[in-house]
């Protein structure tokens, strides 16, 4: 289950400090990055979720 998402990424928790964000796609996800700050999981999350929204806006204006 993501523990974040928007319109077009969503973060999933793999591990302690580990986050991925992926894109959403139609018919499938896509990985697009991996955060791991395993002695700081808070930070970890901020930074995924920071992650995925930024991702979110430049991808809107790619297509």
């Amino acid at each position: 289950m993501p523990v974040y998402e928007n319109a077009r990424c969503y973060v999933k928790h793999e591990g302690p400090g580990l986050y991925r964000v992926y894109r959403s796609n139609m018919t499938h996800a896509v990985m697009r990055s991996t955060i791991d700050f395993p002695g700081q999981p808070e930070y970890a999350l901020e930074r995924a979720r920071a992650d995925c929204d930024r991702r979110a806006v430049e991808e809107k204006d790619a297509f």
